[in-house]
């Protein structure tokens, strides 16, 4: 599928969309597989954090910086 600025750029967007739905084509960028990256990312960080011998103040640095990356991340990423 090519894009092209002669106008037909919509036409083969409809056509993604209607074949992603179908479910003949997979998705380009599938949401759900990054959001079980996110997700175990998120929860092997709390893992190690919460099982370690971290003081409180290092855990709450890690989680911060974490936090802040995270925040970096989707503010920078295009809504």
């Amino acid at each position: 599928d090519k894009t092209s600025s002669e106008g037909t750029g919509g036409v083969d967007l409809v056509n993604l969309v209607w074949q992603v739905t179908a479910q003949t084509k997979p998705a380009p960028a599938p949401h759900e597989k990054m959001v079980m990256v996110i997700v175990f990312l998120w929860t092997t960080l709390i893992s190690v954090v919460a099982l370690a011998r971290f003081s409180d103040e290092t855990g709450q640095m890690i989680v911060g910086v974490a936090v802040n990356l995270n925040l970096l991340f989707f503010y920078g990423a295009p809504l």
